[in-house]
């Protein structure tokens, strides 16, 4: 990804998501700063949900840097599983 792209968006896909899970996506930016979340209250069971998170970029662009996405499944007050990705935009 370049400075000059439009977007960054962080997304993940729960394989078989319960019903009451909350899926959640967050995403820092260079400075550690989180700049763009997502959540998804689960309200039935399903063999599998999106849920995504992020932000437009501003006039001039995005940040040069490395961003982090996080993907977490919360399940009964606990987190259950969580997925990390880093990006970076040069």
């Amino acid at each position: 990804m370049t400075r000059q792209s439009s977007a960054l968006v962080f997304w993940a896909l729960a394989t078989g998501p319960l019903s009451g899970d909350i899926l959640r996506v967050r995403l820092y930016g260079p400075n550690g700063q989180m700049v763009g979340q997502g959540t998804l209250n689960q309200l039935r069971n399903q063999a599998q949900a999106y849920v995504f998170g992020g932000r437009r970029a501003p006039p001039g662009g995005l940040p040069a840097g490395a961003y982090r996405g996080e993907a977490q499944i919360e399940r009964g007050g606990r987190v259950i599983s969580t997925r990390t990705e880093t990006i970076t935009i040069r």
